[in-house]
């Protein structure tokens, strides 16, 4: 999120061509709800940051990315500039609420996890294949509509690898989602990173925490990133247990491996898993809408084969599904009659001399 200046800035205030008129999510500073001055029912969500050297550069990051990303799941760039101080883009607004403050209440249902992951996904798949990594996917940075959706914000830390590797000491996000990789070398922090980040947020959503809470509350950051450097470097498998199918476990520790060359290969192959099983986690029938009246687990799914790009990435085995009763009752009426015409043909068979 953005610098804790932009919060001071009073309902009314003026930037460009918009209003200020409250924060968009309160305790949330620097981004801001705004109507445009002259068309009041057009709104935007205000990014804001202190026009001062550090914050130029993700201010700049920020305009980069929003310009050159069209996707449902990333927020429209409408304008930006500089008031007050302040620098600031603005873009649409949509609606939900951030991932972070409904994880405060309880973990989310498997499959509307699912829902808000792909959502997730599919913007970072966009972004890579144009060239961008993230490099802040956390639980902070997803807002989660109403119908499960998500759409991915906070980029003023995305960069290219161009711009990666210019960079001195390039900032990252929240130590609990930076991958081992880039705790230990920052300039490695590209789609292969937000890939992770995107793993242990989907476990947090899952779970309702985060698999290393030590990590928020770590004092100085250096200190606590050598220690969670070696925590995730010798960590077992994160282990959804009972709070999703089997499947989705095995594609989170995928995902999150500590070493980069045995996670999936790309954010293409995470999503070619995930939505080969859209027909056990899309919205079939009714689900209650956000916020959910019951987050009861389904039962587990059957045993799926995902296809990417030729090469078959098998789900791990389910238990077996019983079978259903009215079929056990057809097999059984069935049966019972082929016996009975049986017994017939036998009788007359060997009364009457019928063949």
């Amino acid at each position: 999120m953005s610098g804790a200046e932009a919060a001071t800035l009073p309902r009314g205030t003026r930037l460009g061509a918009w209003v200020i008129d409250r924060p968009l999510w309160p305790g949330r500073d620097g981004v801001l709800l705004a109507r445009h001055a002259t068309e009041e029912d057009r709104w935007a969500m205000i990014e804001a940051w202190p026009d001062a050297a550090f914050h130029r550069a993700r201010h700049r990051r920020a305009l980069t990315a929003l310009r050159s990303l069209d996707h449902e799941s990333v927020p429209q760039f409408l304008d930006s500039g500089s008031d007050h101080g302040m620098l600031w883009i603005a873009s649409d607004p949509g609606d939900g609420e951030l991932l972070a403050d409904l994880l405060v209440v309880s973990p989310i249902d498997w499959r509307d996890a699912c829902s808000i992951i792909v959502s997730v996904a599919r913007a970072l798949a966009a972004a890579h294949a144009a060239g961008i990594s993230h490099r802040n996917v956390s639980a902070e940075c997803i807002v989660v509509g109403a119908d499960w959706s998500a759409r991915l914000i906070g980029w003023d830390l995305a960069m290219d690898d161009e711009a990666l590797g210019q960079a001195a000491n390039p900032p990252f996000g929240p130590l609990q989602y930076v991958a081992p990789e880039v705790i230990a070398r920052p300039l490695t922090h590209g789609p292969r990173a937000d890939l992770y980040a995107l793993g242990i947020v989907f476990y947090e959503t899952l779970v309702g925490r985060s698999p290393f809470p030590a990590a928020a509350h770590g004092g100085d950051r250096p200190e606590a990133a050598a220690r969670l450097l070696e925590l995730k470097t010798r960590a077992e498998p994160l282990d959804l247990a009972a709070h999703a199918p089997p499947w989705i476990g095995q594609l989170v520790a995928k995902a999150t491996h500590a070493q980069v060359e045995k996670r999936l290969p790309d954010m293409d192959a995470f999503l070619g898993w995930i939505e080969a099983a859209s027909g056990s986690w899309g919205r079939m029938g009714a689900r209650p809408s956000l916020p959910p009246a019951s987050r009861q687990l389904a039962p587990a799914l059957p045993a799926l084969e995902p296809r990417l790009a030729g090469r078959s990435m098998a789900m791990p085995n389910r238990e077996p599904i019983g079978p259903d009763p009215f079929w056990m009752l057809v097999a059984g009426v069935g049966g019972g009659i082929g016996g009975l015409l049986f017994t017939f043909v036998v009788v007359l068979v060997r009364e009457f001399g019928v063949v």
